[in-house]
């Protein structure tokens, strides 16, 4: 009997306009293409620097082959990281926000709710394939 594993990809970078961001902004990340690599899941990883006390709030909104993100349909909320006066990390994994199948394309609204303005320099929007594969007999 063959046995299923995850299996990842390294660490990629997301273009997202983190550095600097004010209280009470947003910025939308780069696209990412899930088809591609024909992933199941994508999990997330977000570094923030800054002096708040509050959130940086994570949605994820999909598009089809179109590529046309409808916000008002396609924003879900994803999760929220708490800084602690000198920023903080967080792991988020996305699938299950749509239902446990990743949209076509996918991409990251990043709300800063942290109560200051995020450092120049620093923050970092990472992100990883998941995807099933045999297990080496």
């Amino acid at each position: 009997m063959n046995k299923i594993i995850a299996a990842f990809d390294p660490d990629f970078t997301l273009a997202a306009a983190l550095d600097g961001l004010g209280n009470g902004l947003e910025t939308l990340s780069s696209v990412i293409n899930t088809e591609t690599g024909g992933y199941h899941d994508i999990l997330l990883t977000l570094s923030v620097v800054g002096n708040g006390t509050g959130d940086v709030v994570i949605h994820a909104q999909g598009a089809g082959s179109d590529g046309i993100f409808d916000d008002a349909v396609n924003d879900r909320l994803i999760g929220s990281l708490r800084l602690s006066g000198g920023g903080g990390r967080g792991h988020f994994a996305i699938a299950h926000a749509f239902g446990g199948v990743l949209p076509r394309q996918i991409r990251f609204r990043l709300v800063n709710e942290s109560g200051d303005v995020l450092a120049a320099s620093g923050n970092a929007l990472l992100w990883r394939g998941l995807y099933w594969m045999d297990a080496p007999a």
